[in-house]
């Protein structure tokens, strides 16, 4: 089939079909050539013939990341009552350990009194 074709800046042509209708500024750059059938982006060999060279592949958009899902009141109302059972189980742990420590050290001082009053 023959053509008109015009060389783009990025070194494809676009390809007319007929002269009606073309600038006059594009029609003195126009090249009258034989074009294969196909389709793609038109490109020029070495040697002056026309080929037609297939349309990169579209990168896949990458997959989101997902997202976190949203904390409801309801949820967020539990994880607070969870967190307060678990920080007041340390503290009673701790007072006790505090206490039973009181407690060995006043029957250390009870024994003490006994063994100065006894002597």
């Amino acid at each position: 089939m023959i053509g008109y074709v015009y060389c783009n800046p990025d070194n494809s042509y676009t390809l007319f079909y007929t002269l009606e209708g073309i600038p006059e500024v594009i029609k003195k750059d126009l090249i009258e050539a034989e074009i294969p059938e196909g389709d793609g982006i038109l490109r020029r060999e070495e040697d002056g013939s026309f080929y037609w060279e297939l349309p990169p592949e579209p990168t896949p958009e990458p997959e989101p990341e997902p997202v976190p899902p949203v904390e409801t009141i309801e949820e967020k109302i539990n994880n607070l009552f969870s967190m307060t059972e678990q920080n007041n189980l340390i503290t009673v742990d701790a007072v006790l350990g505090v206490y039973e420590e009181v407690l060995a050290l006043r029957e250390e001082v009870a024994a003490l009194k006994e063994i100065t009053n006894n002597a």
